[in-house]
Parts: structure tokens; sequence; C-alpha cells
């Protein structure tokens, strides 16, 4: 266990790092080509060379920590590559700093590089998952068979105590086979819950009852410490799998409403909700409102308002504020209109508003029809 969180979850968690950091310089690049005027381009080389920067320091983190030969070969062709991106990288911002066009060639070579270097990301990050996965059976594995050398000893250990009490004490019988009968109800299968007998008498037997109950509650205790542990790891796997998708998504994207459609798609499934709208922001200060510019619903129609300002509803408010609201336990007589998913009525509702720089540029909302609240960590995220 040690093992998996210092040392193989360390590595996964660079090479997300990477793909994040690579996804963003990439979109700015994308935007620099497709971009004619120069009005955000020395803003975009700054991110991009500020992020080649972070990706460089990853990778010679990730160099002198690796001890499996295969991942560093793996890490030597990733390391290639990105050297070989970074150059075509540069062409493209020479060309874009003295307005000229790039030629379809370097796009061409541009779109090859990227999608390798994509790959070799990818293949890295999935061979530390499979070691992490690998270490976590082994765990588990020994972690069984201890348990099960721990429950047979103990069984044996206190077989022969009862035989012997009850060949020196007759009298005992009857409590002898009261502890019998909950041992035998032990399910080995799940040492979560494990039943406990009564401690009637201060002697031998009293002993053996005390000693079993212990001996329970620290099975319990491990075998609880060890389903929490899994349950965490396997959910912060997802977690980071899930994000890194989402935020891989719009490689190859040019246009934000395109953008806001696959986002919308991927979310709403991924917060177990029904339905969803995404706004965007049109126009400033005071005459600025949020116009809906994808949406998402289960047999639903068409969700949401078509528009909304600062502090109009719920969804308004949450835009003026700058902050994120779960609501839970909606009354069935509450209207949505005022939180922008139209007459829908659901169980939960979560808006988020999407901040860049201090500045709300768009705002997310969803509903789930169901009792299940949203997920905490990714709500956060979001």
């Amino acid at each position: 266990m040690s093992e998996i969180v210092q040392d193989r979850y360390m590595k996964v968690k660079m090479a997300t790092e990477i793909q994040l950091l690579f996804s963003q310089s990439d979109w700015e690049l994308l935007a620099i080509i497709n971009d004619e005027k120069a009005s955000g381009t020395e803003t975009a080389i700054q991110n991009i060379t500020a992020n080649r920067v972070k990706i460089e320091s990853r990778l010679n983190q990730l160099d002198n920590i690796l001890n499996h030969s295969q991942a560093k070969n793996i890490l030597a062709k990733l390391q290639n590559e990105f050297a070989s991106y970074t150059e075509m990288e540069e062409t493209i911002i020479n060309d874009a700093r003295h307005n000229k066009t790039v030629p379809s060639g370097v796009i061409s070579d541009y779109q090859t590089k990227r999608s390798h270097l994509t790959a070799y990301i990818t293949d890295f990050k999935n061979f530390q998952e499979n070691l992490m996965s690998k270490a976590m059976k082994n765990a588990s594995q020994l972690e069984k068979t201890l348990l099960q050398m721990i429950v047979v000893s103990s069984g044996l250990m206190i077989a022969v105590m009862l035989l012997i009490a009850y060949w020196i004490v007759s009298g005992t019988g009857k409590s002898l086979n009261n502890i019998s009968k909950v041992m035998a109800h032990i399910n080995y299968d799940d040492l979560t819950s494990l039943p406990r007998v009564d401690v009637k008498t201060e002697d031998e037997i009293g002993e053996i009852a005390a000693a079993f109950n212990r001996m329970a509650a620290s099975l319990e205790q491990a075998s609880q410490k060890e389903k929490n542990y899994i349950e965490q790891i396997s959910e912060r796997n997802w977690m980071q799998t899930t994000l890194a998708e989402m935020a891989t998504m719009y490689q190859n994207i040019t246009h934000i409403n395109t953008l806001a459609e696959r986002f919308i798609q991927k979310a709403v499934p991924v917060m177990a909700a029904s339905m969803g709208a995404f706004y965007l922001k049109r126009g400033e200060k005071t005459k600025a409102e949020f116009v809906k510019i994808a949406a998402y619903a289960e047999d639903r129609g068409n969700p949401g308002r078509e528009t909304f300002s600062y502090g109009e509803g719920l969804a308004g408010q949450c835009a003026l504020e700058k902050e994120s609201r779960i609501i839970t336990d909606v009354p069935e007589n509450y209207s949505l209109i005022s939180t922008g998913l139209g007459e829908a009525k659901p169980r939960s509702i979560l808006i988020a508003p999407v901040i860049y720089e201090e500045e709300v540029l768009a705002v997310l909302e969803l509903a789930s029809g169901s009792f299940n609240e949203f997920h905490a960590i990714i709500a956060g995220t979001l």
C-alpha cells in the first residue's frame, strides 16, 4: 500500500499533469493557427512557453524516479517526441509572430507529431496504472492470506481451550455451546461485521469469550480500513481519469458551441444528472447576459430558459457571487424557471459558474431527478 501511494500514484499523477499541460498548449497553438488577428498571439505564446517548462520539469522528475526498464523506454520515446514537437511548435510560433500563414505541410507535420506525443503519454500513463493495479492485487491477496491464517489459528486455539474447559468443568457446556454457535455464523467473505459472544462469567470461559470479542473487533477494524482504502484509491483513479478525459475533449475543436455541446454531453452522465444546460456570457458589465448554447435532457425536450442576467434567479445569483451551489431537497412546488432549467422539478441541482481571471465567462447548470446528490469532489472541481 505504501508503494502504491508513494510511488505508483505519484507517477500516474505526474503523467496526468503532463497530459493536461500538453492539452492546454495544444489548444493555445490551435488558437494561434486559426486566428487571423495577432491580438492574443503573444498571450498564447507565453502560456505555451510556461507549460513547456512545466512539462520538461515533470519529465525530468519522472526520469529520476523511474525504476522499471519498460517505463524508462516509454519515457525516453516520450521525451524525444516532445523535443521534436517543441521544434515544430517554435516554427509555428515564429510564423505567427511574423504574420505569416502557416504552410499546410507544417500543419500536417504538427498534427502527426501531436498524435504521436499524445499516444506516448497515454501509453506511459496506462503502463503505470497497470503496475498500480498489480500491486493492489498482490497486497489484497497477501492480506487475505494473513487474515485466513489469523482466523484459522485463532479458531484452533479457541477449540483447544474449549475442550480443556469442558473436560475440567462439565457444567460450562452451555456456555461453550453458545460460543460455538456464534463462531459458526462468521461470514469469512465479509469480516467487516462479526458476531459477538455474551460474556456472562469471569472464569476461563468468560475470558475466552472476551478474547473472541476482541479478536472480532480487531478483524472488523482491519477489514474496514482495507475496504475504505481500496474505495478511496478506486474513486481517486476514476476521478483523475474522468477529469483527464474531460480536459482533453477540446482537442481539434475550434468553435465554442461545439465545445459546449461535447462538454454537456460528457458532464451530465458523469454527474449522474438527468438534464443540464450550458450558458455563455454575451455582452459586458450591466448589459451582459448569459445565453444558452448547449443542453442535455433525458426525454425532456430542450431544457432550460434561453437567457438570464446577473442576479436573475439562482443561476444569475451564482454568477453574481462567483460561487457554485448544490441544492438538495427541492420542494415539489418549486419552479426552476428562476434557476434556468425550465419547468422540470428535479431532486437536486448543481449550479457552477465558469471563472477565468476573476470573470464569470459561462454558467453550467445540472439537475438530477433522483435522490442521489451530486458527487462532492467532481462538483467542487467543476
